[in-house]
């Protein structure tokens, strides 16, 4: 079940959309949201950028529970090698693209909610960026801030 919310940052109701996407693997698993889009918006109050709708927080538990992730996983916690180059790839991606509709020279604080290893998180982090992350898979929590120093 899909939820429509507002801004997590400020409450604001007015937003801007900013990027439609075709519908994830996790709306496709689910008969009620197979076609329902990926929408993110930008908070006309204070800029942040969000999902909406997006699924219920019971149904978000199940998607992002520890087995979400267990095939990127070695027996010691470790996210494997493979993973890790897909992750820092797509992360280099989605900054440049991001940097991009953004005034040259922006710096700031950032947050990642979602944040998985920190890949993303660490390519803002080396720009001079102060980046903060949210990850439920405990494993990739530890991970990013063991091995990237990063308050997840």
């Amino acid at each position: 079940m899909m939820q429509e919310v507002s801004c997590l940052i400020c409450g604001g109701t007015s937003r801007r959309s900013l990027l439609t996407l075709k519908p994830d693997a996790h709306r496709r698993l689910n008969p009620t949201t197979l076609e329902e889009p990926v929408r993110f918006v930008v908070c006309q109050g204070c800029g942040f950028i969000y999902q909406t709708p997006r699924f219920v927080v019971d149904e978000l538990k199940a998607i992002y529970a520890e087995e979400y992730r267990s095939q990127t996983i070695k027996d010691n916690g470790v996210p494997l090698d493979a993973y890790l180059d897909f992750a820092r790839t797509k992360s280099r991606r989605e900054f440049d693209w991001i940097t991009s509709r953004l005034p040259q020279g922006t710096r700031g604080a950032v947050l990642e909610i979602g944040c998985a290893t920190g890949q993303l998180l660490r390519v803002f982090k080396d720009v001079g960026w102060d980046p903060y992350g949210i990850e439920p898979t405990l494993s990739f929590a530890h991970y990013g801030e063991k091995t990237h120093g990063l308050p997840i």
